[in-house]
């Protein structure tokens, strides 16, 4: 229900609190109805190699993707 509006997941994989399957099994699922609406870059994920944290590159990332979407894509 998202599309095509812009969505960022950030799930490292060796989080001990949340499985990094079931995030991978929703961006999979998202990913045909953002391409249906011409909107594949407005989805993105990342899985930082981590535990349960948010590795500074995954940070930076995750602010470089904001700073396009919210100033207007």
């Amino acid at each position: 229900s998202f599309a095509p509006r812009p969505f960022l997941a950030c799930a490292a994989t060796r989080d001990d609190d949340f499985d990094v399957s079931g995030v991978r099994d929703c961006i999979d699922d998202a990913r045909p109805i953002y391409e249906l609406h011409d909107s594949g870059d407005r989805l993105r994920a990342l899985y930082p190699e981590a535990g349960h944290s948010f590795p500074a590159a995954t940070r930076v990332a995750a602010y470089e993707f904001l700073e396009t979407w919210l100033r207007g894509g």
